[in-house]
């Protein structure tokens, strides 16, 4: 799955798992976009630093969860100390 592929790409030597993209997306947006808690917990697990940061539109990680109806990823983030105000 996607956290296996995290993984490697770190072990391997990978910096970039907060780099942004051209809307200014980390691996963490992506992740709690599309309902992948296990790719969350492996970002946090390798030192994610990207869980209040907003994309250029302003969206935060827990409000792209919160957008698609993933409480379950919502709840992680949250527990994970994401700002949720």
């Amino acid at each position: 799955g996607h956290a296996d592929v995290i993984e490697t790409l770190v072990r391997l030597g990978s910096t970039a798992i907060d780099l942004p993209d051209s809307k200014g997306r980390s691996g963490m947006h992506c992740a709690a976009e599309n309902r992948h808690s296990d790719a969350i917990e492996t970002l946090l697990r390798f030192g994610s630093k990207a869980l209040d940061r907003p994309d250029k539109d302003g969206w935060t990680p827990l409000a792209f969860a919160i957008k698609h109806w993933s409480f379950e990823t919502a709840e992680l983030l949250v527990t994970a100390g994401a700002d949720s105000c």
